[in-house]
């Protein structure tokens, strides 16, 4: 339901140590009614979201942390994963500092190791659904295609890894880390 959709993700954002604000709310939360704006003021009023500096958080990181783990044994993450990074992703663009509160999300939530664990490891299609929902909004970004890339290397297909792959090396053939992963999938090859 939407409170808990809300609720999970003001605790992904809160557990990278970043608030949102109401609009990010509403964007993640796929509602830009009053409806959601109800209800991010209900958990506010209830004391499970706070807000400093027009930015809500869950009271505390802690607490944030095994609302996490709970919604992630229970297989619950994959829409407000989805959510945030695509409310962080449409904020971005190749001049924002990668030192801002979006890529602070972004970044974790685009790793290849950190996505699979948030959605329980086995679940192929469902990372592939967290990067399909931003790559229209960060195709122009050669470390969403290296993550991209090694999820499909460790867990996926060589074809797709390779594709993926070939992008990032494509726009960065200087980059250490995105040559080190293309040589090593025409390696396997």
């Amino acid at each position: 339901d939407r409170a808990s959709r809300l609720y999970a993700i003001a605790a992904l954002a809160t557990s990278f140590r970043q608030g949102l604000s109401s609009q990010e709310l509403l964007t993640a939360l796929g509602d830009q009614s009053n409806e959601g704006l109800n209800a991010i003021q209900m958990m506010a009023n209830q004391h499970l979201l706070v807000e400093r500096n027009s930015r809500f958080r869950v009271r505390h990181r802690v607490i944030a942390d095994h609302a996490v783990d709970y919604y992630k044994r229970n297989l619950a993450l994959e829409d407000a994963i989805r959510g945030l990074l695509f409310a962080m992703a449409a904020a971005v663009g190749p001049s924002t500092p990668r030192r801002s509160r979006e890529w602070a999300i972004i970044v974790p939530l685009i790793n290849h190791d950190t996505v699979a664990r948030l959605l329980g490891g086995n679940d192929v299609q469902a990372v592939r659904r967290v990067y399909e929902t931003v790559e229209d909004l960060l195709s122009w970004h050669p470390h969403y295609w290296l993550q991209r890339g090694r999820f499909e290397v460790e867990h996926g297909e060589a074809s797709l890894a390779q594709n993926f792959l070939g992008q990032a090396f494509s726009m960065t053939p200087d980059d250490p880390l995105v040559a080190a992963t293309w040589a090593g999938i025409l390696l396997k090859r």
